[in-house]
């Protein structure tokens, strides 16, 4: 009895090895691939670091299990210095792996020194991806926030002055190296106009008239070839106006017919053109406008002649804006009404 029960355990033990189809997995098999899409921006109070979180072991399975992120910071107090390391670590939460992006930020940074990040993801004790270095930079106090912005509105562009800043948030001077950056916000859309601006005024040109633009101004300090950048200033808004008239409406002829004068003259092109005003004029008399209303049409009949006599005329055209624009006059055109 004992030998045939040894026999069937022997027996079950054999079949159940034989069933491991694959030995299992080292760590190193199985640690995730380095994050990608490395972003590094200044900010400030000092930098922020976004990057793709990995969803692939090296072994290209899907990655189950991430815990999070290593990140080492290297330091060196100017370009010669020790280097020091400060090791982080950021816990991954669902948020951020719904969203598939992960970032850090490190307000501790001090002037004068250089740094840099290593990144790597973490799925466990020994099983860690490859590290992924940042670009190196350097550390400054930023600028101070430029002040009294403000903005003029023109024909087709706007136009900002602010007082030009003078220190550092620790109240240290600004000797130089100071640059501004120009943002224009228009509804939920934020545009980089202007990236090195060197006086404290700028115009932004071509824009699209009777529209309201607003900007802030952001100044930078260049230090060891990096661009620290300070607050912004407050929000500066300004509508664009159309000053421009039409040009003046041509080919002007007149025909004197029986009941009054027959004007015509070539249609004008521009696209806001509203309509044309005509005016008459006898000689030693002040000029008359005919057309309150503006005329749609390049064409007009006189009838309100009070006698014959000599008659010039000359037309405008204008257009839609707000300040209804009018142009310079046509060339005049003499007519000899009732006189033969």
């Amino acid at each position: 009895m004992r030998i045939r029960t040894i026999f069937l355990i022997t027996v079950i033990l054999f079949f159940a090895a034989c069933g491991r189809r694959t030995p299992p997995l080292p760590p190193q098999a199985v640690r995730p691939v380095p994050p990608s899409g490395i972003k590094l921006t200044l900010t400030p109070s000092g930098v922020k670091i976004c990057w793709n979180i990995p969803r692939q072991t090296v072994n290209n399975n899907p990655l189950p299990g991430l815990k999070g992120f290593r990140i080492v910071r290297l330091s060196r107090k100017n370009k010669k210095g020790p280097l020091s390391r400060k090791i982080f670590f950021l816990p991954l939460d669902q948020k951020a792996w719904v969203r598939g992006t992960s970032c850090f930020e490190d307000h501790h940074l001090h002037t004068g020194c250089r740094y840099e990040y290593l990144i790597q993801a973490v799925r466990g004790w020994r099983c860690v991806s490859d590290p992924v270095q940042t670009r190196v930079f350097a550390w400054h106090t930023p600028p101070r926030a430029p002040q009294s912005l403000k903005a003029q509105g023109g024909d087709g562009k706007v136009c900002l002055i602010w007082a030009p800043v003078k220190y550092f948030v620790d109240s240290r001077p600004v000797s130089r190296g100071l640059y501004y950056r120009i943002y224009r916000y228009q509804r939920d859309r934020v545009v980089l106009v202007a990236r090195k601006v060197t006086e404290n005024t700028f115009c932004d040109q071509g824009l699209a008239n009777e529209k309201v633009y607003c900007y802030r101004v952001e100044p930078v300090f260049f230090y060891q070839g990096t661009m620290i950048p300070g607050p912004k200033s407050p929000r500066a808004c300004a509508r664009t106006r159309d000053l421009t008239p039409p040009r003046p409406p041509e080919g002007l002829v007149a025909v004197p017919e029986k009941r009054g004068v027959l004007l015509r003259w070539f249609r004008n092109g521009e696209l806001d053109l509203a309509g044309y005003r005509v005016y008459r004029k006898r000689p030693g008399e002040p000029p008359k406008l005919l057309t309150p209303r503006l005329l749609k049409q390049p064409k007009f009949f006189d009838t309100s002649l009070p006698g014959p006599g000599l008659y010039y005329y000359w037309v405008t055209a204008v257009d839609s804006s707000p300040r209804a624009n009018e142009s310079a006059p046509s060339e005049m055109v003499e007519v000899k009404y009732g006189i033969y």
